[in-house]
């Protein structure tokens, strides 16, 4: 359905085009008037009313008054009253055919701009507006009655007639129109779903382009340098088998975690060092991937002193290339006071960015013992070389995996998801275990999108999906959207009156957070349904579906509330 301001703005054009009516209808009153031309005659006083109204609705539409959707409507209908009012004043005098035609004319234009006016999808706007269209001839039947003048019952019937007949036709336009809305609507529904779908595989295919040119390049680079790295086989062939094996076991794990643990254990043996490390620059990853302190190395004080000049954002920029490493392979301790109390002789720190996000990490090895890392430029180019890119790939999976399980508008699991978590820990668990499942439906929602449009519609969708989630997490459940405006929410070892309560809590919580787009605010009320297993039902495959029920009993008994199961289908 049209929004109102593609309404207002269609229907200004209208009053804009009824210049030509009125250009017509005074023509004809000056000719009566001028010429008194008593068989084109048309009655003064309905005249003067249409041409005053229509009048008034050309100035408003230049006047730019028909920004207010009520006095646009208030307009439509004196339109018809007027020109009804008409046909009855043509019909007590006899008048020409002509002119039951102009007025007719008149009369049908009016009742077809307010058909265009109203949301026809509806039973009751079609029926409204067909009877309020009838108006004038109930009057001049009210009045034929009152004044009890001659052949009053005749013109009364004939007037009933008429209005029976306008009734129908109104009716069987406005219906008609209503269809078409409806399948005008249904169609822009369907059109916009598949343009979304289009937009959202063109994006993903753009993405994966994106990534691919990224791989490639890398693979580019990493092509050039194991040419290289060929090319030197025969003087650095224990470095080569220790580079293969390194490789095989950065390529072997999905996990940043034990990429760290495998590149420590495997530089620990070959070099006999005193620290290595991956360490990023970020404080909390540092410390969620840092195994070894490195205050435990070099001292407290020492290591701040290493964190502040390796850390720093001048150093990071200065190496922050592909490949890019600093070497010291005899440590001068005059410009490296930190490095003395704990005898390092020899230092190799190499950059690594792990995402497209700029995240950085140095590896730092330290050993001490002098040259220990001379000649060795190249394999460290293709060792870390092939961390940063397993790194990389780590960091896309969990990235690709993150955007397959959240929903993209509310940030929150989806329904594909729901099925796997359930599964995964419920269904398949060799352990039974208690859970509660809720379903939770926002009322109306239909009606919010229609009233305020798609965009107040999603942010209505996101601001319950926020509360969901919060109330999810903060008592140990999770949060999923499982399709339009329903969310499931599944709390792991709470009972059946635990679930209640968190849910009551939720319900009333929705309801007292007010939607905000613009100058629009409004309060939303959601349906609830709640179940646990195994306190109400025995089969858990059928938890959720039990939770989906006891949400459609609470639609189905008033909305804004909660439903508890009670274990009867």
């Amino acid at each position: 359905m049209q929004n109102r301001e593609q309404l207002l703005e269609v229907q200004t054009i209208f009053s804009r085009r009824h210049i030509g009516l009125l250009i017509v209808l005074l023509l004809f009153m000056a000719n009566n008037f001028i010429f008194n031309n008593e068989k084109m005659q048309i009655g003064f006083i309905p005249s003067l009313v249409i041409s005053g109204v229509l009048m008034l609705d050309i100035l408003l539409s230049y006047n730019s008054f028909f920004h207010k959707f009520w006095l646009l409507v208030t307009v439509r209908y004196i339109e018809v009253l007027a020109v009804g009012m008409m046909i009855n004043d043509l019909s007590d005098r006899s008048m020409s055919n002509i002119n039951n035609i102009i007025v007719i004319l008149f009369y049908s234009l009016f009742i077809v701009e307010i058909i265009l006016l109203n949301d026809m999808t509806e039973f009751r706007n079609s029926l409204g507006v067909s009877l309020l269209c009838q108006i004038p001839f109930a009057v001049i039947v009210i009045i034929l009655c009152i004044r009890q003048s001659d052949n009053f019952t005749a013109r009364s019937i004939d007037y009933i007639s008429i209005a029976i007949i306008s009734f129908m036709v109104t009716w069987a336009a406005a219906t008609y129109y209503g269809k078409t809305q409806k399948y005008y609507e249904q169609y822009m529904f369907s059109r916009d779903r598949l343009l979304d779908r289009a937009k959202d595989n063109s994006d993903k295919i753009n993405e994966s382009q994106k990534n691919l040119r990224t791989v490639n390049e890398q693979l580019g680079i990493k092509k050039f340098e194991l040419e290289e790295a060929y090319r030197k086989i025969n003087i650095v062939n224990a470095d080569m088998e220790f580079q293969n094996h390194f490789m095989t076991m950065m390529m072997s794990t999905l996990n940043l975690e034990k990429l760290a643990t495998y590149a420590r254990d495997m530089l620990n043996e070959r070099f006999s060092l005193k620290y290595s490390e991956l360490v990023f620059v970020n404080e909390e990853l540092r410390a969620k991937y840092q195994y070894e302190s490195l205050e435990s190395v070099l001292g407290e004080v020492e290591a701040m002193e290493f964190y502040d000049f390796f850390l720093s954002d001048l150093f990071i920029q200065e190496h922050s290339e592909m490949g890019s490493r600093f070497m010291l392979n005899q440590v001068d301790y005059d410009e490296f006071p930190f490095f003395k109390k704990a005898e390092i002789s020899a230092v190799a720190i190499n950059t690594l960015i792990m995402d497209d996000t700029d995240n950085k990490a140095l590896y730092i090895m330290l050993s001490g013992e002098k040259d220990a890392f001379a000649d060795k430029d190249m394999l460290f180019s293709n060792i870390f070389g092939q961390m940063e890119v397993v790194a990389r790939n780590i960091s896309l999976y969990y990235e690709i995996r993150q955007m397959s399980i959240m929903d993209a508008l509310t940030g929150i699991y989806n329904r594909r998801y729901l099925n796997v978590y359930f599964n995964d820990n419920f269904i398949n668990s060799e352990t039974p275990k208690d859970v509660a499942a809720a379903m939770v439906d926002i009322d109306f929602f239909k009606s919010i999108n229609d009233t305020y449009g798609h965009l107040f519609g999603d942010m209505a969708i996101k601001t319950v999906a926020k509360l969901i989630n919060i109330s999810a997490k903060d008592n140990g459940g999770a949060a999923f959207r499982y399709g339009g405006e329903e969310f499931v929410i599944i709390l792991e070892g709470k009972s059946l009156s635990e679930a209640a309560r968190i849910m009551e809590e939720l319900r009333v919580s929705i309801k007292n957070t007010p939607v905000q787009s613009g100058d629009t605010v409004i309060n939303l009320n959601v349906s609830i349904g709640v179940t646990a297993y195994p306190e109400i039902t025995k089969d858990i495959s059928t938890l959720i579906d039990r939770a989906d029920k006891a949400m459609y009993y609470s639609k189905q008994h008033g909305r804004d509330r909660l439903t508890i199961d009670n274990g009867r289908d």
